[in-house]
């Protein structure tokens, strides 16, 4: 791989993909507070909702921790 190629999937693997899942992160936090505030809602529907929210955050910071080690390692080799 040359040198740019490199830079390139640090750029790609670090900056957007962590952007993306913060924003994601964020959302999803902002979404179980709200929905666990409604009261005019199903409690089975809100339930599933938050549980939704909640498990797309598990998938998003595996997601983030996954894609920071694995440009770390090829870049340190």
């Amino acid at each position: 791989m040359t040198w740019w190629t490199l830079q390139y999937e640090i750029v790609v693997n670090i900056y957007v993909v962590g952007a993306l899942c913060a924003f994601g992160i964020a959302g999803n936090v902002l979404s179980i507070v709200v929905l666990g505030r409604d009261q005019t809602i199903h409690r089975t529907t809100g339930f599933l909702m938050c549980m939704l929210a909640v498990t797309d955050t598990m998938h998003l910071v595996s997601c983030l921790f996954y894609q920071i080690l694995d440009s770390v390692e090829r870049w340190t080799d």
